[in-house]
């Protein structure tokens, strides 16, 4: 019994310390094959692959090294940047002594298509704003901005009828005209303006008890409104 146990650790043994060949010939890996231009590439590869630095192609701004990240053992990372040229690249990198190829593709992206709109043009200090929008294509961020805003008015999904995307946030307390905007990439921001109204005028309340009104008599000689007959 103690020599079939002894076998079978032995075995586990050997079978953990050959793991590391089975995946040696993986290569590398793209964490994409379609890439916009100057878009983030990140490369990836295990310890055991032998994959040697760089990895290059005439798609990379420059050539992406690969290290042992932080806490990431046993996986080799890199990351660069594509170039602005439109077109299909081939990425190489020695591997083991093999040199391994992955396909990508870089592909124009095109401007966004993005509409947004608040619920009225004018809002009273602190009250509720809210705002309907809708992408058409491109990537934008889900928050819109503005100095008008007491906090980023953030946009989900609106589950009902009306725009794709919703969302609600207060106008601050001080008066004032008011720009918001959505910052999409690669166009200048979408925009929309608003006022936070100024509250109503107010008068201080005269002090003291009100004065009843000063009645003068007509004719009465002490307002020099009158005049005393005379006989002749």
């Amino acid at each position: 019994m103690r020599r079939r146990t002894i076998a079978l650790l032995a075995a586990v043994a050997t079978a953990f310390v050959f793991t590391p060949t089975a995946v040696a010939q993986d290569g590398f890996t793209l964490d994409r094959d379609i890439y916009g231009p100057h878009e983030v590439v990140h490369v990836s590869a295990t310890v055991w692959s032998g994959c040697e630095s760089p990895v290059t192609s005439d798609g990379f701004e420059a050539p992406i090294d690969l290290r042992v990240m932080s806490g990431q053992f046993p996986t080799l990372y890199g990351s660069g940047k594509t170039t602005a040229s439109v077109g299909k690249y081939t990425a190489q990198a020695t591997c083991n002594g093999k040199v391994f190829t992955r396909a990508f593709e870089i592909h124009r992206i095109h401007p966004p298509i993005f509409t947004f709109s608040l619920d009225q043009q004018e809002y009273d200090p602190g009250e509720e704003i809210q705002v309907q929008a809708v992408l058409v294509r491109g990537r934008c961020p889900s928050t819109v901005t503005s100095p008008g805003f007491a906090a980023p008015i953030v946009l989900v999904r609106n589950p009902g009828p009306g725009a794709e995307l919703a969302g609600t946030g207060r106008a601050v307390t001080t008066p004032g005209t008011y720009t918001a905007e959505v910052a999409c990439p690669g166009v200048p921001p979408f925009t929309q303006t608003f006022k936070v109204k100024g509250g109503p005028p107010t008068t201080p309340p005269p002090s003291g008890s009100p004065r009843p009104p000063i009645v003068k008599p007509k004719g009465a000689p002490d307002t020099g409104g009158g005049s005393t007959a005379q006989e002749k």
